[in-house]
């Protein structure tokens, strides 16, 4: 059965791992969307009119896509800072135990204790996982808004003013 640090640090690399991988599938995703929206723009039929009246909705809807990617980049890579500044904080934690062991091995093992007592909230004691918790809120309001910007574009298109 694996310690309760060892399990940390596994969890915290595979994050790191999972986090490297997912900011790079996002850039793609990001490369592609803006490809599609050129293409789109460039190719489509004469969509002037359409644009013009609602300029503003286009720019809401464009504007909040985009942020809720940024947000969703963002919350990755806030994730893999986190888990490094986790992996430093536990490796500095060792090392100053190792140091305590020659003189004071009471107050090691106590230290031990506290540091694995403390293991269940790690995460929560750096800048980097308020930054990616608020990335994760965040994009689900950008998300939100975004739809109903593109809800109201749709229905326009539908149900066009007379």
């Amino acid at each position: 059965m694996a310690k309760p640090l060892e399990t940390v640090v596994a969890s915290s690399r595979e994050e790191i791992k999972y986090a490297s991988t997912t900011i790079s599938r996002n850039a793609r995703t990001i490369g592609v969307g803006l490809s599609l929206i050129v293409y789109t723009l460039v190719f489509a039929g004469d969509r002037s009119a359409f644009i013009a009246e609602h300029r503003i909705a286009l720019v809401f809807a464009a504007g909040f896509g985009i942020a809720c990617i940024v947000l969703d980049y963002l919350q990755y890579y806030c994730m893999m800072w986190e888990n490094r500044s986790v992996l430093e904080s536990l490796r500095r934690e060792k090392a100053a135990i190792a140091a305590l062991v020659e003189d004071d091995p009471d107050a090691a093992a106590d230290r031990a204790r506290q540091m694995i007592a403390s293991l269940d909230t790690i995460h929560a004691n750096t800048g980097w996982s308020w930054a990616r918790e608020a990335c994760f809120h965040l994009k689900f309001l950008v998300a939100m808004f975004g739809s109903v910007a593109v809800v109201y574009l749709i229905w326009s298109l539908v149900w066009p003013a007379p």
